[in-house]
Order: structure tokens, then sequence, then C-alpha cells
């Protein structure tokens, strides 16, 4: 089986085959149990070894080798007395619904004791040459007695284990718990009381190919702090298997009522689509087949969790109106909840001269709280109705943090095929996820579903947190033989804030173009709606403002002309401009 991202590796190791039937004890008998279930998992029954310890099976694993097949197992050991107890000299084999044995090795590291009440794990494992696969029916604790002829066995305690054996992801799962999307679910096998729910999904691409990135929301609601397992996610395509692991690097603790987010990474195929995915632990055995110790790790999958489809409500985003608070601290750690977050600007228009249209975003950020706060460093993806996905771009120079009681404004552009309609797109709002390799990906805070808003040739429009209205407007030109040509545009305008949103320098410009009759642009510049620019255009303000056009790129006067509005947004990869209206 060819795996995809961390490798799985097995031992290679020699097994005994033993006959059943061989002067077989009775075994011992399930002690306790219990009904209890997540995510449709049962806790595993214990049994009784001795007097002192009860055991119980942790995992059995089988995979193919190049040879045949690979089978381990883990099982824990407790002491239930108040004293120290050794651990017997029991041999443990693997027993066939045929009635096979096999013996399986027992791991150098393996205890020889187990402390007053105390419990501890031990690991077995074996390579089956020759055998393509194996129906195992249980464990068994074998007592051998080898100074008689033929040597005794008697078997001290079985384990059931038919349905329980994990062989690997494939095309179909077996001997796994089953989870269902956006229920809790716990890892019984792990004895830990964390609780384990699928918030989001989706694929991304990054430097490192595409993936398949699973938010989980993690909590804790036992009594003592407990610390989040490394686990592992496998998923099959249908044709081969991927394995991928958690971004996060580092431990995670959660105190008691404590909960935290983790992200999944799955890398994948352009192709692959994954039904559900297998979330896994890794277990190790030590051999000293060569004098030396040799660790091999292998995967044990614990919970399938079925993704949805896309169809289903997990990936519908509710319909929107601009202006209306979005929860992003619902999903993330990061976030304070004093801060309040809405979409209030949301517009496309076509680039001229280029195939493409851009999209422009604006999202308020207002502070509830009674301090300062910091921007959370949001990201957002813009998804088509025809689920065409497009990264957007963050401003340069976003404003870091909002005062109490006040809010800003931040905005992000898109750039979408020509073809785009703008109609039923859905906005995602996500914050960056950053693995200890330094691979970025996105994890999902929000979505809401709306209608782009088109450019138009209304007086009065829109440079959130601005509410310009023209009341009038005078363009003139003017002839100097030593520069030739120029505009004068008198313009009457009423500006208004909105007196909670605070802007700075950096906040976008107003920028103002004339066009000829055949839709060229004869000259431009740009005004600010916070300071005075170099240009020599002043601060906008209500009232009458005067804008003059020099350096045209036109030797003659024109009649027939029209004042384009844009708004210029600086970013990264340079300045985007937002079309907001035209006046003839």
């Amino acid at each position: 089986m060819k795996y995809w991202g961390k490798p799985v590796v097995l031992a290679f190791l020699s097994a005994a085959v033993l006959v059943s039937g061989a002067g077989i004890g009775t075994a011992g008998a399930a002690e306790t149990g219990t009904n209890a279930a997540a995510a449709t998992q049962k806790a595993e029954p214990t049994y009784k070894v001795n007097a002192s310890l009860r055991t119980e099976a942790k995992s059995v694993a089988m995979q193919r080798t190049a040879t045949g097949i690979s089978v381990a197992a883990v099982l824990r050991l407790k002491n239930v007395t108040g004293s120290v107890a050794r651990v017997p000299d029991y041999e443990l084999h693997v027993h066939t619904s045929d009635g096979v044995s096999y013996r399986l090795d027992a791991s150098a590291t393996n205890a020889r004791s187990v402390r007053p009440q105390a419990e501890i794990e031990v690991s077995f494992m074996a390579n089956v040459d020759g055998v393509d696969a194996l129906d195992i029916a249980s464990l068994r604790w074998v007592d051998v007695n080898k100074y008689v002829y033929p040597k005794k066995e008697t078997v001290i305690v079985e384990l059931p284990a038919s349905g329980s054996v994990w062989t690997g992801i494939g095309a179909k799962v077996s001997g796994v718990a089953e989870a269902a999307w956006g229920q809790p679910f716990e890892i019984k096998a792990l004895k830990s009381p964390l609780r384990y729910t699928a918030v989001a999904v989706n694929e991304q691409s990054s430097e490192t190919g595409l993936s398949t990135v699973l938010k989980l929301l993690v909590q804790n609601p036992s009594a003592v702090k407990q610390s989040v397992p490394a686990l592992t996610i496998e998923g099959h395509d249908g044709k081969e298997a991927f394995v991928g692991q958690r971004a996060e690097a580092g431990d995670i603790v959660l105190l008691p009522g404590e909960d935290t987010f983790i992200h999944m990474v799955l890398p994948k195929k352009p192709n692959s689509t994954f039904k559900n995915v297998v979330f896994s632990t890794t277990e190790t055995f030590v051999s000293m087949a060569s004098g030396t110790p040799q660790p091999n790790a292998y995967s044990v999958g614990r919970v399938s969790l079925a993704l949805p489809a896309k169809s289903t409500a997990a990936f519908t985003a509710p319909r929107y109106t601009l202006g209306e608070n979005v929860d992003v601290s619902k999903f993330s750690d990061a976030i304070p909840k004093e801060v309040k977050v809405a979409l209030v600007e949301m517009s496309m228009h076509e680039t001229t001269g280029a195939s493409y249209q851009t999209v422009v975003a604006k999202v308020r950020v207002e502070n509830e709280g009674n301090k300062a706060l910091p921007i959370p460093p949001l990201l957002a993806e813009l998804q088509s109705s025809e689920g065409y996905q497009y990264v957007g771009t963050r401003q340069s120079n976003a404003p870091t943090q909002v005062l109490p009681g006040l809010a800003t404004v931040v905005a992000y552009t898109f750039t979408v095929p020509s073809s785009e309609t703008g109609k039923d797109v859905t906005l995602k709002l996500q914050e960056p996820v950053v693995t200890a390799s330094g691979a970025a990906y996105r994890s999902d805070l929000a979505a809401v579903k709306l209608d782009v808003e088109q450019p138009g040739s209304d007086r009065t429009f829109s440079f959130y947190p601005y509410t310009v209205q023209v009341k009038s407007k005078h363009l003139a030109w003017m002839y100097n033989i030593a520069t030739g040509y120029s505009y004068k545009l008198k313009l009457n305008l009423e500006i208004q804030q909105d007196e909670q949103v605070v802007t700075d320098r950096d906040f976008s410009l107003m920028e103002i173009e004339i066009v000829d009759g055949l839709g060229r642009a004869v000259g431009s510049t740009e005004l600010s709606f916070v300071n005075s620019l170099p240009n020599g255009n002043r601060r906008l303000l209500s009232g009458e403002t005067v804008v003059n056009f020099a350096n045209l790129n036109t030797e003659q006067a024109e009649n027939q002309l029209t004042i384009r509005i844009y708004e210029s947004i600086q970013t990264p990869t340079g300045t985007v401009r937002r079309l907001i209206t035209s006046i003839k």
C-alpha cells in the first residue's frame, strides 16, 4: 500500500506458528465492563491475569509487508494491590478464527514490574511470512512450561479481538469507532476524557501542495489538566492512502473546563476525494534482533470521521446583510469576544485593459471592551456560486489595534475572472495557521453569502466609513503655453463620517479620473480623507473642493468628459482601484 505524507513503519520479526489445542487451560474471564460510549465506541473490558494484575487490549494492528504481514498488539496491565507486582513471563499469542496461533515477540522496553495501583503498557509484534491476511479472533496470554515433554501451554487469559483489528486505511475502514460530523467523540483507547468535535473542513494549497485541512474543537470536561495527544490523520481516495498530522507544534495542555482548536492537515492529489478520515495514534515496538535497540513506529486507527458532502449545512453559509456582526471569536482561541466584526462594503468592477475583475471587501472591526485590543490578522477567501475559490489580499499597513468603544476598517481585494457575476458569492473570514515546518494554512472562522455590489452612476456613494454626496461639479480646461492643457474641477461635496470608526493616514484614497468620449483616461489625481497630499490636493472636507489635473494624456481640449471616482487601496502586491461611480 502506498502512503503519502508521514511514513508508517512496521517491524519485520520472526513469528512461531503454534497449532492450538495442545493443553489449553481455562482463560481468565472478563472482570469489568462499561456501556459508556462516545462516537459508538465502547471501553475495553478488563480481564484477570492473577490476584494482582488485570489486563485489557489497547490496540491490535495488522498490515501487509513485503514478505507477508506484520501483527502488533499493545496491552495494559493494572496492579490492583498495594505492593509491587511482577509481570509474568507469559507469551502473547494471536489466535485466528481457523484455530491457528502465532506467538508475538515482546518489546525490549516492556516493564518487568508494576507499581502499586499503577498501570503500564506492554507492546508485542511479529512478522508472519507467506501469509496475505489473518482473521484474528483473540489475544491469548499463554503460560508455557518448557520443562516437560511435550511442552505444556496453558491459556491464562483470552481477550476477544474480532472486529477490532486495525488493518490500515483503505477504501473501506474497519476496526475503529465511528463518529458523525459535528458530534463530539472521545478516543477511548487513550483513556482520555478529551472530547473532539469537527467544526470545519476545506481544501487548500500551500508551498507543499494540496491539502485537506480539518478543524477540531477539543474540550476538557474533567477536573484535572489534560494533554492533547499528537494524533495523525489518514485518508483514502479509493486508489491510495494519505497520511497527515496536526498543524500545531509542541505540547498542548488544557486546564479543567478549558477548550482549544487544533487543525489536522491531510495531503492529497488534485483529484483526491475523501469520504471519511481516520484519526490515529502512534505506537512503538523496540526490537533487539540485531543486538541493539531498534524502535519501530506504527500507527493505529482509533476513530473514523465521516466528512460532510458539500451540499450539507456544514458547507452552507447564511444569507447576509451588510453591517451585521459576524461572530469570529466562536471558532478561535486568539480573537477576544469583545472584538466584533462586520462586512460593510463589497463591490466588484472591471479592470480597464485587463481580462479580470476586482472585488473589494471592507471589514469593520469594533472594540466593545474597556481597553485597547489588537486587530486580529484575519484572512479572507471568496468563493463563487460555482465553487471557485479566490484568496484575498489584505491592505498594506492595516491598523494594528482598535481603541475601546471605537472601530476601524480593513480592506481585502480579490482578483476574479471577467465572467464572474458576483451573485451568491460566499465570503469566508479566516485566521492563519502555521506549522512547525513553516507551511501556512487558513482556518475558517465564519462564512456569509451575499451578492456583490456593482459600480453605479449615483452622486451619493460610500467610502466607508465616509458617505460622500456630490452636490455640484464644474470642469473647465485651461491652456498655458509652457505646460499645455490642464483641467480644473470644482466639486461641492457633503461628507459624513461614522463617528465610531477611526481612520488614519494609511486609509484608502479617493482617485478622480477624467475619461474622454472614447473611454480613454485623460488625467487623474488622488485625494485623502485624512490629510493633505504631496500632489497639492488638500484633505477632503465638506464644501468646495478644487482639484487640478496636469500632465494630461492629450494635446487638445475635450468637451464630452466623464468623471470616474475610484477608491485606491495599497496592498503588498501593488495598488488596487475600486470603481465607485461615474458622473457625466
